[in-house]
């Protein structure tokens, strides 16, 4: 029997590829960017893009490797950035799984705004700025402050709180953007006292399963913290709230089949907002907390989905209170970082993994999830969790060192 033919578009995220290659059944080929390539050593076959987001380039280079491997069977793009263009390689090549059009609503943070508008669902005002020269002209429809940030990104990278009109033509900004995929989107700073993600299992257009979280404090408020959120019991005013969200967004952007990350703003006044929803497993140790208080595979499910395999949604839900955090790093060398057994012996631990080791560099992008290392756990009541995180952060110890061998930082506590 042949082995399925599967087409993975994919930059950096390397995880998926290696869950995909311990099955024996598929046959992998692989569009990455030059900067990857050292990642997929082993599969059957790897071609290179200036960017995997380009969507002629992937779909000139997928055309090749069906010339010269056979038809492809299946599209998966686990990245952010690869999402829109999988859906556009399945719609362009009569593929199932995730289409263009959803893909791109589940991406593109201005489409999808303008869609959950359009079904009255509340999100923050926001405009369009094609490029970074058009962003004075944008702001004027928010007003300032407001928050800038690319249409298609994730992990809060690029992203900017604007206060003063002459920010938006200074050098940091615009140099900051640079680095970034126009176009831009300007949306208004609403006054966040909390922030929630619910993860979704949604099946036949229908939610099977879901989960609400709230981050220990709003996303944007946590950049070099750390950082992450704990479950909040079911039956309470703010987890109906963001489920009834959920499921009005789910409908809106017309998702069939696969796993969805929602954020929600909740404002001073008491008003619940749509941040954005995305159409891929949660970041960080999202994963890892609904595997150990669900039992649900969300990354397992999201390779299901896109292989058009059945979607096995049963939940065994576990007691308590279930939190993940993320140790913060910084750009440069390593010299000294806490281990895993620093946490182990803390009470709850149920996993902790360490991201770097002295002697890594740190470069590249820094997003809300990058970490020096994860820790997942439980505790029987939400207002134990404070606690817990007050003794992690006492134990976190991490010196970095710039390219010289200077210190850009003394020994940090988080």
């Amino acid at each position: 029997m042949a082995r399925e033919h599967v087409l993975v578009v994919t930059g950096g995220k390397s995880e998926p590829v290696e869950l995909l290659r311990q099955d024996r059944a598929l046959r992998i080929s692989a569009i990455t960017e030059p900067g990857h390539r050292h990642l997929y050593p082993d599969l059957d076959h790897v071609t290179t893009v200036d960017d995997i987001g380009d969507l002629k380039q992937v779909r000139t280079a997928a055309l090749g490797i069906i010339a010269a491997h056979g038809p492809v069977d299946a599209v998966v793009a686990p990245s952010e950035r690869s999402l829109p263009t999988g859906g556009y390689l399945r719609s362009y090549l009569g593929l199932p799984g995730l289409p263009f059009d959803t893909a791109n609503l589940l991406c593109n943070k201005y489409a999808m705004k303008a869609r959950l508008r359009a079904h009255g669902i509340p999100v923050a005002a926001g405009a369009l700025a094609p490029t970074a020269a058009e962003l004075p002209g944008a702001a004027l429809a928010t007003g300032l402050p407001a928050v800038v940030k690319p249409a298609f990104g994730n992990g809060t990278a690029f992203t900017h709180r604007v206060d003063e009109r002459a920010e938006l033509t200074g050098a940091p900004l615009l140099a900051s953007l640079a680095q970034a995929p126009g176009p831009f989107v300007v949306e208004e700073c609403l006054d966040v006292t909390d922030e929630y993600h619910c993860d979704a299992l949604v099946v036949g257009g229908s939610i099977v399963f879901s989960s609400v979280s709230r981050y220990f404090q709003p996303v944007l408020r946590s950049l070099g913290e750390i950082f992450g959120s704990h479950t909040v019991a079911d039956g309470t005013p703010e987890a109906a709230a963001v489920r009834e969200l959920n499921e009005r967004t789910v409908a809106a952007v017309g998702l069939r089949d696969g796993v969805t990350h929602m954020e929600v703003l909740r404002t001073a006044d008491g008003r619940f907002l749509v941040g954005e929803i995305a159409g891929r497993p949660g970041g960080g140790g999202v994963p890892h907390v609904l595997a150990h208080k669900y039992g649900i595979d969300t990354r397992g499910l999201f390779l299901a989905s896109a292989l058009g395999r059945p979607l096995d949604h049963r939940v065994d839900v576990a007691d308590g209170v279930h939190y993940w955090c993320v140790l913060p790093v910084r750009h440069g060398t390593v010299a000294e970082v806490s281990t895993a057994d620093d946490f182990r012996d803390l009470p709850g631990v149920l996993h902790v993994e360490m991201a770097v080791a002295p002697g890594d560099t740190v470069t590249g992008t820094l997003y809300s999830t990058s970490m020096a290392g994860l820790i997942v756990g439980r505790a029987d009541r939400a207002d134990e969790i404070p606690g817990l995180l007050d003794r992690i952060r006492r134990r976190f110890t991490i010196r970095i060192e710039d390219g010289a061998g200077r210190p850009t930082a003394e020994t940090a506590r988080a």
